[in-house]
């Protein structure tokens, strides 16, 4: 991996678009790089989609992301998917990146 990977359990928006159809949700995350995140979605979310996340990754800092879904699993005895969003390649994401860095640098030193 490029990034550590750390737990990380707060809430997410998200939205992205299905065959023209805007979609919106919220879900659970369980895990949080500078390149990525992995979260929990009743909505199956096909490869290669693009999504809008939002979250707060402190109390004081609310990030908006823009990433690509690079894998999805379906989750055992569950109507409910894990889905893993790769944001490292997104120019748009440049300064929000930053701002991660600097967050696990405070709190993982």
């Amino acid at each position: 991996r490029r990034f550590l990977r750390f737990g990380f359990r707060n809430p997410v928006q998200y939205h992205y678009l299905d065959e023209g159809k805007e979609v919106s949700g919220g879900c659970a995350s369980r895990d949080l790089s500078a390149g990525g995140l992995r979260f929990y979605s009743e909505n199956f979310i096909p490869l290669h989609t693009d999504v809008d996340v939002h979250f707060c990754f402190d109390v004081e800092t609310m990030a908006a992301l823009k990433g690509r879904v690079v894998w999805v699993q379906r989750l055992p005895h569950a109507e409910s998917y894990a889905v893993g969003l790769d944001f490292s390649r997104n120019v748009s994401n440049r300064q929000s990146r930053k701002e991660l860095q600097q967050y696990f640098q405070s709190v993982y030193p």
